[in-house]
């Protein structure tokens, strides 16, 4: 198994030693900072989750949805910048990020549901 990630680490950084801008996104998704950030995103995004009881007033409801969409879209950009950087088929064959991508296409599904059947658009569709 450390062989093939090996494999995939040297294919990753031998790809991006070709071109300056993948170089770059090479660089920022292999930082270990980066990789700290998104750990305390997740955690972040834990712990609203947690959060999450009934009744709840509808400005707290209404954070929480936001919070829930700002994290979509942050674990959506962290998926674009990781296929970039290491390129798709390396991104691939990792399992954690193919969990990673998984999970966020089943949240980008829920943030387009929740987003067809609010109550605004429902109410601008009748005007």
């Amino acid at each position: 198994m450390y062989e093939d990630e090996d494999a995939n680490e040297f294919a990753s950084r031998q790809r991006a030693e070709s071109n300056a801008f993948l170089k770059f996104f090479y660089v920022v998704v292999t930082n270990p900072f980066f990789n700290l950030l998104v750990f305390l995103l997740i955690l972040a995004n834990t712990i609203t989750l947690a959060i999450d009881d009934y009744p709840q007033s509808l400005r707290k409801e209404q954070v929480l949805a936001d919070l829930n969409e700002f994290f979509t879209w942050i674990f959506f950009a962290e998926m674009l910048l990781k296929m970039v950087g290491l390129g798709v088929k390396n991104y691939a064959r990792d399992r954690f990020n193919l969990f990673d991508a998984i999970v966020v296409m089943l949240s980008l599904c829920d943030w387009v549901i929740s987003q067809s059947l609010s109550e605004e658009n429902i109410g601008d569709a009748g005007d």
